[in-house]
């Protein structure tokens, strides 16, 4: 990213947001005031697309910001994952970053299981980079929206490229049903449409950004625990 590039904020909440976040953002504006241009916010509005869709329109109608820093309000942005990623940004190669933070799987109650939130094309479909190369930028196909570091001029190539198709103010996110009974997710919708447009995406794994997730704590993973231990003497 160039000296001179600033970067717009935001972040979509419930009313409320998680306190290490607040610290991150604070430790941020505190140490980078320079490079912080501008701050929003968008209280969720029942349908997270639409509230992501606001925070892009927000930013290129009413900010003059370079780029866009999109992050949820239960991340934790340390100082050194925000300078990879300031690092890995270039409005011409590289303008769409992200950072690395890891969903939850709880499907299986007794096995909770950790997904790294960036995705690559397998012959199966997209699927999660499981076996990602660390404190590398990688190119992937997707990523979760928790965590975005993008250009305007992307976000604008998106406007006229989809604007008439889904409206100029709606035209970046969008979730829905598939074939198959499937759910498309608003993040992996909107990394469809930048690469069908031939936006790369890339991804910085060594810009590591904590996840506050809630997991319920049963018996069982005592004794996963208790049974790694045993091992480990």
């Amino acid at each position: 990213m160039k000296p001179n590039e600033t970067i717009h904020i935001a972040y979509p909440h419930g009313g409320e947001v998680d306190a290490f976040f607040a610290h991150g953002m604070m430790q941020l504006i505190k140490q980078y005031p320079e490079r912080i241009g501008s701050f929003n916010n968008v209280l969720g509005l029942g349908l997270l697309s639409k509230s992501r869709n606001i925070i892009v329109k927000t930013f290129l109608d009413q900010f003059e910001d370079d780029w866009l820093l999109m992050i949820d309000s239960d991340q934790y942005l340390s100082q050194d994952a925000f300078e990879k990623l300031v690092e890995a940004a270039d409005a011409e190669s590289t303008p769409f970053v992200t950072g690395l933070y890891f969903g939850l799987d709880q499907s299986n109650p007794v096995h909770i299981k950790p997904i790294p939130l960036i995705f690559i094309m397998t012959k199966e479909g997209v699927q999660p980079y499981f076996e990602y190369p660390r404190n590398e930028v990688i190119e992937i196909y997707a990523a979760g929206t928790g965590i975005m570091l993008i250009h305007r001029s992307v976000l604008e190539k998106m406007r006229r490229v989809y604007g008439e198709l889904y409206g100029e103010n709606w035209c970046w996110f969008q979730d829905g049903p598939l074939e198959g009974n499937n759910w498309l997710s608003e993040d992996l919708n909107f990394c469809q449409r930048a690469q069908d447009i031939g936006i790369r995406i890339y991804a910085h794994t060594g810009a590591l950004v904590p996840h506050h997730k809630k997991a319920w704590i049963m018996e069982s993973h005592y004794y996963l625990w208790k049974a790694q231990q045993s091992h480990l003497k």
